[in-house]
């Protein structure tokens, strides 16, 4: 069976885009120039993500700032280019997902339908990302700092662009649609940050349920560039798990308005430092996936492993969905039985998903004691499947086992086998099978569950307090309605941000 092929990008900020998703999301998740059969070839958007139940679909411009020497005029024309357009392909490509979910294809002659399956339309969830390149040195030197776009949310649809009947605000965004759905704007300087900091699905998807529901909320005022909004959610975050304390602090009444500085603050600090050095480990978990996706995509994954790209992102998908603060404490369990183990004897180690918790982990270490790679390979799948069926037949309250085997000992070189049990029923000959696998392996299958219960990562500094009282004293104020508006306009509250024109 010929493997599908994927886009690249055809254009430098589609190739950004693409090179940018695929090292956050991974190869089986990730499709550049997607299209769809609409009485001939038309593409659905410049990058499609679907993992789970959330869809994110990406539409990239890359233009040149005007400079006709009136910056609101060319505000607007930059803008209705990129973000404007970008908004419409969006809007066109989650209508044909409702509508044609089975006619998306990776290719123009759509001939190759995408690998991965769509989940549910009635309850996925849509994400729309537009990025717009083009406006960082203007912006920049018209408001200094990074040169990434402030977010607004009074600003809403017309009022972005429409010169004769708003007064248009160059370089902020809000509202970008003028209805409920919500559209993030990633710049020159936001894409690669956002995609580097949080950069699994899950933290994605986490930080943008966040900021559509702080703009939902109609708590927030003013954000000078998202960098700063990111750096209150990515610490407050790695300490408590739950972003949505930050939204329950904003009370009824006060707006919260996020200035500059925060970003600055979390990176100045030797936590953030600590804590990008303490999950530099956890990267081996993506090293497995990707290997996966590669190998499935090219179709050289070795014999015993499922054939097609849609069969094996199926077993990859628990493991994507982990967290990067999770995926690093999985990968610590199976450094130390790298380190710790013995090159002599099979052995094995079950953790339990510090984030999903009807997943259990078992990792198994095969020794290399064959005459052949090919007769070491097919043993070694064989005890990662009798290990599997073995701890799934005395842990039944988990619903997912998912066994990652490698060689024992420390090798200069890995490799992996990976095999996923799903599923809550268990049969009279099930029981007899998980009694002879105990009886031949001479284990129990009953060992010690390692479990995730040292939340956070590192221990708190002062970076939680110190951002807390920034927050505080320089981000939430209640502002009334005839003094100036904290945007910096120049108006009065009430006929500047107060007002939210459709």
């Amino acid at each position: 069976m010929m493997a599908p092929t994927k886009s690249e990008g055809s254009t430098p900020s589609e190739r950004l885009v693409a090179r940018l998703c695929e090292q956050t999301f991974l190869g089986f998740w990730s499709y550049a120039n997607t299209f769809r059969d609409q009485g001939g070839p038309k593409e659905l958007c410049d990058l499609t993500v679907v993992c789970d139940n959330h869809i994110l679909l990406f539409s990239d411009k890359s233009c040149a700032f005007p400079d006709t020497g009136n910056v609101k005029l060319d505000w607007s024309r930059w803008f209705r280019k990129t973000v404007s357009e970008s908004a419409r392909q969006l809007i066109g490509a989650e209508r044909w997902l409702n509508q044609h979910p089975d006619r998306v294809y990776l290719d123009n002659k759509c001939t190759e339908p995408l690998p991965v399956s769509l989940p549910d339309i009635a309850t996925c969830r849509f994400h729309r990302i537009v990025v717009a390149l083009g406006a960082q040195d203007c912006c920049r030197q018209h408001r200094g700092g990074s040169g990434s776009l402030s977010l607004s949310p009074a600003i809403v649809g017309r009022a972005h662009y429409d010169l004769q009947a708003f007064d248009v605000q160059p370089f902020a965004v809000g509202s970008v649609g003028a209805d409920a759905r919500y559209f993030h704007v990633l710049d020159d300087f936001t894409l690669p940050l956002i995609l580097k900091e949080l950069d699994t699905v899950t933290d994605l998807v986490s930080y943008l349920e966040f900021k559509e529901a702080l703009f939902q909320s109609n708590k927030i005022g003013h954000v000078a560039g998202e960098e700063n909004l990111l750096g209150l959610f990515l610490s407050r975050y790695v300490h408590t798990g739950d972003w949505r304390t930050l939204l329950s602090e904003a009370k009824d009444g006060a707006l919260v308005h996020v200035g500059d500085g925060p970003w600055d603050l979390v990176t100045e600090t030797d936590w953030y430092r600590e804590s990008r050095r303490t999950l530099q480990p956890s990267y081996i978990w993506d090293h497995i996936i990707q290997e996966f996706a590669t190998h499935a995509f090219a179709g050289t994954l070795v014999q015993g492993s499922p054939e097609t790209v849609t069969a094996n992102e199926q077993i990859f998908r628990c493991m994507a969905k982990e967290p990067r603060w999770a995926r690093a404490f999985l990968a610590a369990k199976m450094y130390e039985r790298w380190t710790h183990g013995t090159k002599d004897r099979v052995d094995y180690r079950v953790v339990a998903s510090p984030s999903l918790l009807d997943t259990l982990y078992v990792f198994v270490f095969v020794p290399n004691a064959f005459p052949s790679v090919t007769e070491y390979r097919q043993a070694r799948q064989q005890y990662l499947r009798d290990y599997c069926f073995l701890v799934a037949s005395k842990h039944r309250r988990y619903r997912r086992v998912l066994g990652i085997a490698s060689e024992a000992g420390e090798e200069p070189y890995r490799t992996f086998d990976v095999v996923i049990l799903e599923g809550d029923r268990w049969t009279p000959e099930m029981e007899s099978s998980a009694a002879d696998i105990q009886k031949e392996l001479e284990v129990s299958g009953e060992g010690p569950v390692h479990r995730f219960t040292d939340r956070p990562l590192l221990p708190p500094t002062r970076i939680a307090t110190e951002l807390a009282s920034h927050h505080q004293s320089a981000s939430r104020v209640k502002v009334g309605r005839n003094e100036p508006c904290p945007c910096g306009s120049g108006k009065k509250f009430k006929r500047c941000c107060l007002r939210r024109p459709r």
